[in-house]
């Protein structure tokens, strides 16, 4: 697990969106505050194509106390496109939304109206003077060498004020990454996640599953055993024939 620092989110109302859509992000309400933000880190089992570390969760943390309860998150459905949203929720699960990526592939995670106030004026200039800008803009710093976390960042706002602060990693392109809530035995929230769809029954279920499917994985082990069989009879045929058996 990595700790990414913390985020303030004074409006109560977290934003997550891809990095290059922050002017429409999904909206989920918590508590006024800063909060500790995590990266939960996989090592991919042996069926995976890629075997390899990674990103599985990006969590903003209200609490220590212990969980009780995982459930998709409350999402403020006048954030929602409607026009893209499953009707019957995403997986078919009732009430799990996901933050759709773009081919570039990230996660943002932000105050709303941190970002309405410490954004340039114009949206349209976003990606150009602030996200890809090649002195120091965020994709840069993401990818810089004194970046203590490769794919990921944790920056103040072009025009914060008040510290206001971002925080983006690097996600699966053209997804939709659930985003979940946590909740202790007294219904209070302790987390907020958005699930990246590394592992966990949720990857197969939106077609996100990386690695050789289990079908493919079967197959290949009745082939191996049928090989393995096929070399044992050979052998006890020859030694069948050697011995007179």
């Amino acid at each position: 697990m990595e700790e990414l620092g913390t985020l303030r989110v004074p409006s109560g109302r977290l934003a997550i969106s891809d990095a290059i859509w922050l002017e429409t992000p999904l909206v989920v309400s918590v508590p006024p505050g800063s909060y500790a933000v995590r990266l939960t880190s996989a090592i991919l089992p042996e069926r995976y194509e890629l075997r390899e570390k990674r990103e599985a969760y990006l969590s903003v943390v209200f609490s220590e106390e212990p969980t009780v309860s995982l459930a998709p998150a409350v999402v403020d459905p006048e954030s929602v496109d409607w026009d893209e949203a499953p009707a019957d929720g995403l997986g078919g699960i009732a009430g799990l939304f996901g933050v759709p990526t773009s081919n570039l592939g990230t996660v943002a995670i932000a105050d709303e109206r941190g970002v309405q106030q410490g954004m340039p004026a114009d949206p349209d200039t976003w990606y150009d003077t602030v996200i890809a800008a090649e002195d120091r803009g965020w994709f840069a710093q993401m990818g810089a060498e004194d970046n203590k976390i490769s794919g990921a960042l944790n920056t103040k706002l072009p025009r914060s004020i008040n510290a206001e602060n971002i925080v983006i990693v690097i996600a699966r392109l053209d997804q939709r990454h659930p985003i979940l809530e946590t909740r202790d035995a007294e219904g209070r929230l302790t987390g907020i996640h958005i699930d990246m769809l590394v592992i966990g029954e949720l990857c197969p279920r939106l077609g996100a599953f990386e690695g050789r499917s289990l079908d493919a994985i079967t197959e290949e082990q009745i082939e191996k055993e049928f090989l393995r069989d096929a070399e044992r009879d050979r052998n006890l045929g020859f030694f069948a024939r050697l011995f007179g058996a």
